[in-house]
């Protein structure tokens, strides 16, 4: 890891504060955090405490980032999910996670998976069956602190919409693998910060920051949302989190297309059998 890195990373740590629009009602991230479409997305907590978020991809099993979870003992790990607190059974972290040194080449496999210690009646999130496009309209749901400037507490849980600006290649120095997506924060100020992609801000446009590791990034694939990747870190632009706009800070999120056949490994069956709900949850 260069030494730019090293610092744009520890800002992102110190910083890391959803980050929302101060010109939108607030009201309205938290009602898109709440829809139905994204009930499978899950708190993660350690010994009561929130530690990140993740989403539901199967009865028994949450995908979120592996340094979430990484090094915590199972015990202490619960996943809220659909209003109830579940113990864990298993966490998985990715194997190259866990074996290659700390950098972006550690990054890119930032993922693990956490089999519940019982079965939740919330509908799974289907993974996406193909890579998105860029400028692909995509929804993110966390439970991080957040608010306009990031003022608020975590916990509190809140959607957002962004574009997806680029997959994978040359940035900051380093070439990243096609799998990860990479995002950025729109503010729509005159001569506000624009890193990637276009400047103009999505009506509801919004990041994910410290609270919301392992929260999924949703594109919409043949008539339904589906979960395209999950949250790593953040890189904040200096000048924008000087004056709490937070315009410029970029999101990295581990793509679930470059590690589809770990996933279906570790969960097993096909993707039909991993969504299908238990037994007793009604209609």
């Amino acid at each position: 890891m260069s030494a730019s890195w090293r610092r744009r990373a520890a800002l992102a740590m110190a910083l890391s504060f959803i980050i929302t629009r101060d010109d939108v009602d607030e009201a309205q991230y938290r009602a898109l955090g709440a829809h139905a479409d994204f009930a499978a997305a899950t708190r993660i907590l350690v010994d009561s405490a929130g530690s990140g978020t993740g989403v539901l991809v199967a009865p028994r099993w949450v995908i979120t980032a592996g340094h979430v979870v990484l090094d915590r003992p199972v015990g202490a790990l619960r996943v809220l999910v659909g209003g109830q607190t579940v113990a864990v059974r298993r966490a998985v972290v990715h194997p190259q996670y866990i074996t290659t040194p700390r950098g972006i080449a550690r990054t890119a496999h930032d993922v693990a998976l956490l089999e519940l210690a019982e079965a939740s009646c919330v509908s799974p999130m289907p993974l996406a069956t193909r890579p998105p496009e860029i400028g692909s309209r995509a929804a993110l749901v966390g439970y991080g602190v957040g608010g306009p400037g990031a003022r608020d507490t975590a916990g509190t849980r809140r959607g957002a919409f962004n574009r997806i600006d680029q997959l994978g290649g040359p940035w900051r120095g380093n070439n990243l693998p096609a799998h990860m997506l990479l995002l950025d924060f729109d503010d729509g100020r005159p001569g506000s910060r624009n890193p990637l992609g276009g400047s103009t801000p999505e009506p509801l446009e919004g990041i994910a920051s410290g609270g919301d590791s392992g929260g999924g990034l949703f594109v919409q694939q043949d008539g339904r949302w589906h979960v395209v990747g999950t949250f790593s870190v953040s890189m904040v632009d200096i000048g924008g989190a000087m004056v709490q706009q937070f315009g410029g800070t970029v999101n990295l999120y581990v793509g679930i297309d470059g590690h589809r056949d770990w996933i279906g490994e570790t969960i097993g069956g096909t993707d039909g059998q991993r969504g299908v709900r238990p037994a007793g949850c009604g209609t």
